[in-house]
């Protein structure tokens, strides 16, 4: 191979090792910091919305008005706890919630949803770094190569 030509390609992979790969990676990397130490900031705002208070809560995708399913709670990393209905009674029929554990509900929720949220940001992280390690080692290679030949 031409060493006018193998200085290109290795030149051209270090390009976009760095450049492509590292960038952009590297954004994501630090939106996903920024999700694990603010989760709050990085949230749907549409989401974070029905949150803020009971009224909204009430009217969202997340409030258990229609069914009598038991709603997950995320105790920790890859376990889930299945909570009772909170609108039915000990004979099962339908009630309605207090504005109490409507609050309770919905802080659980919303705990549950941040934790979720920095969790998946965790794991975003680590890829990214596999990421960045794979990128580092292409350009090094590729740069002591692109060294080798003469201008």
């Amino acid at each position: 191979m031409d060493n006018g030509l193998s200085k290109v390609y290795a030149l051209a992979v270090c390009f976009s090792s760095l450049l492509l790969c590292s960038a952009i990676t590297l954004g994501f990397f630090l939106y996903n910091m920024v999700t694990i130490i603010a989760p709050r900031v990085t949230i749907d705002p549409v989401v974070m919305h029905y949150y803020r208070s009971n009224e909204a809560f009430r009217i969202s995708p997340f409030y258990p008005a229609g069914d009598n399913r038991p709603a997950p709670i995320v105790i920790g990393p890859g376990s889930a706890m299945l909570s009772p209905a909170p609108n039915t009674d000990e004979a099962g029929s339908r009630s309605e919630l207090t504005d109490k554990e409507i609050e309770t509900l919905r802080s659980k929720r919303f705990e549950a949803r941040l934790f979720s949220h920095r969790e998946k940001a965790k794991q975003d992280i680590i890829l990214q770094a596999i990421i960045i390690l794979i990128s580092s080692s292409l350009f090094i290679v590729h740069w002591k190569l692109a060294k080798k030949y003469p201008s």
